[in-house]
């Protein structure tokens, strides 16, 4: 806090909340540090952390919000292996992406 107060704006960004082991203790310090600094987190779906940062402004981006974009993703590296032939890539890219989840 004491390093952000010398800069105009401070983001902080953190990725994978939702792996995080220790959720109970650091949430509230979290919500605290948002009162201050400009906080961005990514997380799956998670109760604890969905209840923390009810008043935030938040975005739920869903699997199918991103299902294509995963697919293209897929499809393009898939199509740089030259041992596959064209005429398998939309099957390798469906098995790949079907149970994804949108990771």
């Amino acid at each position: 806090m004491e390093l952000s107060r010398t800069a105009e704006k401070t983001f902080v960004v953190i990725d994978g909340l939702d792996k995080c082991d220790s959720l109970d203790k650091l949430l509230p310090c979290l919500v605290e540090l948002a009162k201050e600094l400009h906080i961005f987190v990514s997380s799956r779906d998670h109760p604890e952390i969905r209840h923390h940062f009810k008043d935030q402004v938040h975005y739920m981006i869903s699997a199918d919000d991103i299902r294509h974009d995963v697919q293209q993703l897929v499809k393009i590296e898939v199509k740089k292996i030259n041992r596959i032939r064209p005429d398998v890539v939309d099957f390798i890219v469906d098995s790949l992406t079907s149970g994804a989840k949108g990771t």
